[in-house]
């Protein structure tokens, strides 16, 4: 535990937080709601793995894949968690279980193969 973990904010409680925040927005359509809980937390997972806080990164991707289940940025983040800690095979088996696209209001914005072909370079 480092010197600024004291100062630090619990994620649970700040995620907390927030959503009831996006719950008194958006109370009235359930689709953008979930998309933007499903944003945030990508975001953050993002931001902890960034950090090399891969525990915390991994379950921000993990609840943002059970609100959207095709959430493929999830998927990739999960992924280079893993990758980055070494589990490299755990890396790869997961992207071939990752949807082939991500859509959003009925239309394709993500596609997999996009995704690892911007990975790769």
């Amino acid at each position: 535990m480092g010197i600024f973990s004291f100062f630090r904010k619990n994620p649970e409680k700040e995620k907390s937080q927030k959503f009831r925040e996006l719950e008194k927005l958006f109370e009235d359509d359930q689709e953008i709601l979930n998309n933007l809980k499903v944003s945030w937390l990508t975001e953050r997972g993002n931001t902890f793995g960034g950090r090399g806080e891969f525990d915390l990164a991994v379950a921000d991707f993990q609840e943002a894949i059970s609100l959207k289940n095709d959430c493929l940025p999830a998927y990739f983040g999960i992924a280079l968690c893993y990758y980055q800690k070494g589990e490299k095979d755990r890396a790869f088996e997961l992207l071939k279980t990752a949807p082939e696209v991500m859509t959003l209001h009925d239309q394709v914005v993500l596609r997999k193969k996009d995704m690892l072909a911007a990975w790769r370079q």
